[in-house]
């Protein structure tokens, strides 16, 4: 089993912790291991608007047929809310946006910064 910090996109960065264990599984039955990661293993080696990443991989010793699972979670984190003023704008007019930051967080948030941009979809060419 490895935990391992990745970019809200999915890229990996850095391995937080791994753990390898043999398990015997009668027939019929169900065994289990754990992986157990503090905050210690993780908030040094993560990005702010990083997930934690859990992959597993099992071996079975007389087939080695290999069996594979990954699972991203995600921390809790500030949701920005965006609602403009109006739904359509037409050329020339202005349009006010008002931004709301909702913290789950169980710490005040201190000197958040927000930027907004802007941005349009160029104008396609015509031949």
């Amino acid at each position: 089993m490895t935990g391992t910090g990745c970019t809200y996109m999915g890229k990996v960065l850095q391995q937080v912790k791994k753990m390898e264990h043999t398990l015997f599984v009668p027939e019929k039955s169900q065994a289990r291991c754990a992986l157990y990661i503090s905050p210690e293993d993780y908030l040094r080696r993560m990005k702010p608007d990083g997930a934690l990443k859990i992959s597993v991989r099992a071996e079975v010793e007389g087939t080695k047929q290999i069996y594979t699972v990954a699972e991203q979670y995600d921390f809790a984190k500030p949701k920005i809310i965006l609602t403009p003023n109006k739904t359509t704008i037409r050329r020339g007019q202005p349009i006010k946006m008002k931004i709301q930051l909702e913290n789950p967080l169980k710490v005040p948030l201190k000197n958040a910064r927000i930027r907004l941009e802007a941005a349009r979809k160029p104008p396609t060419r015509q031949h």
